[in-house]
């Protein structure tokens, strides 16, 4: 099974990098029929989608902490309907997790909002500002163009 990173070694070596398919070939150890298959216009089920894979280091149970300790403000189910929405979308954190739950718990917002207050005048483009930005005159008069970035 290839990878997004061998993917990406294959892809820098062939475009960036000049390198024939039996020079990549020869490094990578691949067949030259995989890697003109990966090379072509690649379809997006074909190509592998980069996944992390889930820790399970110091930090894990805390991490299962932080959204045990969601339940009493948001309920047992919020937190898991929160769990089940991130597990399909494939990104499993707790920071996922408690924001989707913000989500699912915050106010909608209005659909317009009702104002009495008016503008007295009225919003101005003044494009002449912008031009005398752009140039300048020399001691001679004539217009000089400036350059900010060079």
């Amino acid at each position: 099974m290839i990878t997004m990173e061998m993917l990406g070694r294959i892809r820098r070596m062939h475009l960036r990098d000049k390198m024939s398919l039996h020079a990549i070939a020869k490094q990578t150890g691949l067949s030259r029929n995989t890697l003109r298959r990966w090379l072509r216009e690649p379809d997006e089920a074909a190509v592998p989608r980069y996944q992390r894979a889930l820790g399970t280091g110091k930090l894990s149970a805390f991490h299962a902490a932080l959204v045990l300790a969601a339940v009493p403000t948001a309920g047992l189910d919020a937190v898991l309907v929160a769990v089940e929405l991130a597990i399909e979308s494939g990104a499993l954190s707790a920071e996922h997790v408690l924001n989707v739950l913000a989500r699912l718990n915050a106010t909608p917002r209005p659909q317009s909002v009702q104002t009495t207050l008016q503008l007295k005048e009225a919003p101005l483009a003044n494009t002449s500002r912008y031009d005398r930005l752009r140039s300048a005159v020399d001691v001679a008069g004539n217009a000089v163009e400036v350059r900010h970035a060079q």
